[in-house]
């Protein structure tokens, strides 16, 4: 719900919030380090929204359940910001989006079934 809320702000700021929060490296190299985490709540257009927020529903649930509450906001929080950083040192291009905490999400999901299927 809160990323369709900041989606509808985005768009009814005619996208000054996305301007605000995307990561954009010189910004972060001059001190505005929230643009780490930021970008993971801003999306591009609609599809990019409707497509994150169905991976959230399909996997959040699964690593939620496996990891309890806390470290999933924990999980979702570190990964949001590591795929923010790789963005940072890889491409110069600003950016928005939470793929980087859904690929933190389905790494854990896929770590715990490599775990489960060693101890059968």
């Amino acid at each position: 719900m809160t990323n369709v809320l900041l989606y509808i702000a985005q768009v009814a700021s005619r996208q000054a919030l996305t301007v605000w929060g995307a990561k954009i490296n010189a910004a972060i190299a001059a001190g505005e380090a929230w643009r780490l985490l930021t970008p993971a709540f801003l999306h591009g257009n609609a599809l990019h929204l409707l497509t994150n927020n169905y991976a959230l529903a399909s996997l959040g649930p699964i690593v939620e359940r496996i990891s309890g509450h806390a470290r999933f906001g924990v999980v979702y929080g570190v990964s949001a910001v590591a795929g923010t950083a790789a963005s940072y040192v890889f491409t110069k291009a600003p950016s928005v989006g939470a793929s980087g905490e859904e690929e933190g999400r389905g790494m854990r999901e896929e770590r715990r079934d490599r775990a489960g299927a060693s101890t059968n």
